[in-house]
């Protein structure tokens, strides 16, 4: 959240573990235009991401397996 985001996003993810994660922002060619790991707790953890330098348009964000689609306006 936001969706749509304009300068940052924050994502809650539940881990079941104690775990470094991938995280990768693809825009809508495919191309990955971010990528960084964040370390993770066992259980809820949330998530700020950046998204100022972003342009305008829709995005993919993967964090290890899961998927979220964001739109990022200005």
């Amino acid at each position: 959240r936001p969706n749509p985001a304009k300068d940052d996003i924050e994502i809650n993810v539940q881990s079941a573990t104690k775990q470094e994660a991938n995280i990768e922002i693809f825009n809508a060619l495919g191309v990955k235009v971010l990528s960084d790991r964040k370390n993770m707790i066992a259980g809820e953890n949330t998530i700020h991401l950046d998204t100022k330098k972003l342009a305008s348009g829709l995005y993919l964000l993967k964090i290890g397996d899961s998927q979220i689609k964001f739109i990022r306006s200005n």
